[in-house]
């Protein structure tokens, strides 16, 4: 259970990191392309960043 807590704040500080650096809206447009998987979502095409692109960025945004 606790693998699985730390799981889903990692992914809620993913989202929130989305958010605040490229606002609701774009994330909006990302979760409506996803099919449940994990990193299915269009990233690119929302973004115009690959999904482990945006995670190099997560990780330097929490570090700071």
């Amino acid at each position: 259970i606790s693998d699985m807590n730390k799981l889903y704040y990692q992914w809620a500080s993913f989202v929130e990191f989305l958010i605040d650096s490229y606002g609701r809206e774009k994330f909006d447009q990302l979760y409506l392309t996803g099919d449940n998987s994990p990193a299915s979502a269009d990233y690119l095409g929302v973004y115009q960043k690959q999904f482990w692109d945006l995670e190099a960025e997560w990780k330097a945004w929490v570090l700071s």
